[in-house]
C-alpha cells in the first residue's frame, strides 16, 4: 500500500472549518421535509448539505461518518505522526 500524502490531507484538514461538526437527518425544501445530510458547526451554522441521491444513501451511518471527519481526520493524522516518530527514533 502506498503511503498517503499526509500533508495534502491536512492542509485539506485544516482549511475546514473547525469542528466538532454534527449531523441534522432531514432538510426542508419548499415546505416539505426531506431526507438529507446537513453538517453544522459548533455554532450551529451550517457547512455543507447533500440531498439524498438514492435509497438510503444518507443513513444514521453515513451522516456520522461524514459529520465526524472533521474531528476524526485531526486525530488520525497526529497518530500517524506519533508513530511514524516513534518509527524514526527506534535503532
Amino acid at each position: 500500500m502506498k503511503r498517503p500524502d499526509l500533508e495534502a490531507i491536512r492542509q485539506r484538514c485544516y482549511a475546514a472549518t473547525l469542528g466538532p461538526w454534527e449531523d441534522c437527518p432531514t432538510f426542508e425544501a419548499h415546505g416539505e421535509i426531506v431526507p438529507a445530510c446537513i453538517i453544522v458547526g459548533d455554532d450551529d451554522e451550517e457547512i455543507c448539505e447533500a440531498r439524498l441521491s438514492g435509497p438510503n444513501a444518507w443513513n444514521d451511518a453515513n451522516m456520522a461518518f461524514a459529520a465526524h471527519a472533521r474531528q476524526d481526520i485531526p486525530e488520525l493524522l497526529a497518530y500517524i505522526a506519533e508513530l511514524e516518530a516513534e518509527r524514526r527514533d527506534k535503532p
